[in-house]
């Protein structure tokens, strides 16, 4: 008697993701193929449409590591994170944890970062649309409701902090040109992503506005932003100056949804 269709299509994905050689017998051979070999080609095709997938998420990792190592990382990714959804828009969504988590690769710090960075550019053109705050809406506020005052950054902002040359890593994948030397920085630096109409954007941030989008993300106001602004800055009467132009220059630059007053 033969199992029932649920019974053979678990038996079937327990065999593509955990090797259970359960479904094997269930499988017909042919003059040409044995039942083993078309399992296998079924099980490689599955594999290597992961991989291309997480290849065309991950094309400076893809670049970096290569045509063996590649695979290799993904294999084991795979094992780790079975597909789980319909779609593979969110396949590759723990590639830096883990990469950050696993040997060998907790060796090389650097791959957990541009993991982050490239994941970033998918995470922000796929989020959802939202109006942009102006200047004008910032000139619309009253003077004295400055200090209330809460920003909310458009649902695309991603930034994040790295300590290696990732960026210069990332370009030089994007154009195909020699990588340069792996080196670690000074210091932390900082670099947001966002989307603008259409078009992922991406940039760095010095330290004190990277102070200020920590802010903005724990829900600070304005004189809140400033004190923490302060806490970095040698001229406390140039605080309330300076992140007035840092947020001139995220609404010039798109990255700002809303201005709200308490």
């Amino acid at each position: 008697m033969y199992p029932a269709l649920q019974e053979l299509q678990a038996a079937f994905k327990r065999h593509l993701m955990e090797r259970d050689p359960a479904i094997i017998d269930h499988i017909a051979s042919t003059a040409d193929l044995s039942n083993e070999m078309r399992l296998a080609i079924y099980g490689n095709a599955y594999y290597a449409r992961l991989i291309e997938a997480l290849a065309q998420d991950y094309e400076a990792l893809y670049y970096l590591l290569g045509d063996e190592e590649f695979p290799h990382l993904c294999r084991q990714y795979i094992d780790a994170h079975p597909s789980r959804f319909p779609s593979l828009r969110w396949f590759g969504q723990y590639m830096s944890r883990f990469l950050a988590t696993h040997q060998p690769y907790t060796a090389h710090p650097y791959l957990h970062e541009l993991a982050v960075f490239e994941w970033a550019f998918i995470e922000a053109f796929d989020a959802q649309d939202a109006p942009v705050a102006t200047e004008a809406d910032a000139a619309r506020v009253p003077a004295e409701n400055w200090p209330a005052l809460r920003i909310r950054l458009h649902p695309s902002v991603r930034w994040f902090s790295y300590n290696w040359n990732i960026l210069p890593l990332w370009k030089a994948a994007a154009n195909e040109d020699s990588l340069p030397e792996i080196i670690q920085l000074d210091n932390t630096e900082y670099c947001a992503v966002w989307r603008r109409d259409l078009m992922t954007q991406f940039r760095t941030l010095e330290a004190g506005e990277a102070a200020l989008m920590r802010g903005v993300n724990k829900n600070y106001n304005f004189a809140q932003l400033c004190e923490s602004l302060a806490e970095m800055d040698s001229d406390p009467a140039q605080v309330p100056m300076r992140a007035a132009g840092i947020l001139k220059t995220w609404l010039a630059q798109g990255m700002i949804t809303a201005l709200e007053i308490d």
